[in-house]
């Protein structure tokens, strides 16, 4: 009797462990995505947190509120634009696992398939030595009789 042995092996050996890397870079993006969203979330607070702008105050005091508040917006934007980029990079880690989970997928269709064959070849096997004893203890009987 034959052992089944699947030609693609080491292929898909290395298929999974591709499948295997793309899930941990997904991994390592999803956490970029929330500490990103964290960052942003905190950096709108501070910027909703600021007190309103004060009627009476010098020149001075008022060039530097002005500044303190440009700088939390820009600190927003940029955390909000680190956010979108971090989600951006965390979809095209989920593309590179959906397409590394379809090779997978398709030499495992494709091992099943010739997993079937051989077995089916294998019982096509016992099945012409089996008519072949019976033939061949037909014959010897039937030599017998005469």
């Amino acid at each position: 009797m034959k052992r089944y042995r699947f030609r693609l092996a080491g292929v898909l050996k290395v298929r999974r462990v591709t499948e295997d890397t793309a899930k941990g870079h997904l991994a390592e993006a999803n956490r970029a995505v929330s500490s990103a969203e964290g960052d942003l979330e905190a950096r709108r607070r501070t910027y909703e947190a600021l007190e309103p702008m004060r009627r009476q105050r010098t020149a001075r005091q008022f060039h530097e509120e002005v500044e303190l508040r440009r700088a939390v917006a820009l600190s927003v934007i940029t955390a909000r634009q680190l956010f979108e980029d971090a989600r951006a990079t965390a979809e095209l880690r989920r593309r590179d696992l959906v397409a590394a989970r379809q090779d997978v997928e398709a030499l495992e269709r494709m091992e099943e398939r010739e997993r079937e064959a051989h077995a089916l070849e294998l019982r096509r096997d016992e099945d012409l030595l089996a008519d072949d004893v019976v033939n061949s203890r037909f014959k010897r009987l039937g030599e017998g009789d005469t």
